[in-house]
């Protein structure tokens, strides 16, 4: 393989110059880049391994779906086995930070690092099997921010638990009718006692925008 030029960064951190990470070509039409975020705790620095796995193989991620935010790649997460850096945005930085488990390494898909955004044909190609990737992931992680949201949280869970009892499906279409005039009168009273601020805060947030 030919040797790859050095591109240089400098590390958001203390003003040191790293590598940055050079996307290698997928082997395979069906493979896809996998983040392992390594064990950390606190304010240590991020770091990962790039692992390149096919469709067909037994490997468990999660996908995470989150918005980029500000187009700034203001921060870094070192990659181990190259010892060079990824740049990301500080929305993804905050994720990320938020979702390291301490003693234990956990395998994500994330679409602005997994896939080589530099590379047109191959993020079109990605792209095009997102719903896949979607589907083979053992869990869907989806970030809104580290903003507090204790309270929309806590109504949301308090009118969770009052469907449940009234045996309303997980699922439904949009707007839902209620037979139930009992059931009606209840969450037209639950809905005059939320918080109503909290749950507009909530809902205001861009990851509920995408798509728009």
């Amino acid at each position: 393989m030919e040797p790859q030029a050095r591109n240089l960064i400098a590390d958001n951190s203390g003003g040191s110059i790293d590598q940055a990470y050079c996307y290698q070509p997928l082997q395979y039409p069906d493979s896809l880049r996998i983040l392992e975020l390594l064990p950390g705790r606190d304010k240590d620095p991020l770091t990962c391994r790039v692992l390149e796995i096919r469709k067909s193989d037994d490997v468990s991620f999660e996908a995470l779906s989150y918005t980029w935010g500000e187009p700034v790649f203001s921060r870094i997460i070192r990659e181990v086995d190259s010892d060079s850096v990824l740049r990301i945005t500080e929305n993804l930085f905050d994720a990320l930070q938020a979702l390291r488990l301490p003693n234990a390494r956990r395998r994500l898909w994330i679409d602005a690092v997994c896939i080589n955004q530099k590379d047109t044909p191959e993020k079109n190609r990605q792209v095009a099997h997102m719903d896949d990737v979607y589907r083979k992931a053992e869990l869907v992680v989806v970030w809104l921010g580290k903003e507090e949201c204790g309270k929309a949280i806590g109504e949301l869970e308090r009118i969770g638990q009052d469907a449940e009892l009234y045996g309303l499906p997980k699922v439904f279409p949009f707007p839902l009718r209620l037979r139930d005039r009992s059931a009606l009168e209840h969450f037209l009273k639950l809905a005059e006692t939320c918080d109503g601020e909290a749950m507009t805060k909530f809902y205001s947030r861009p990851w509920f925008e995408r798509g728009q």
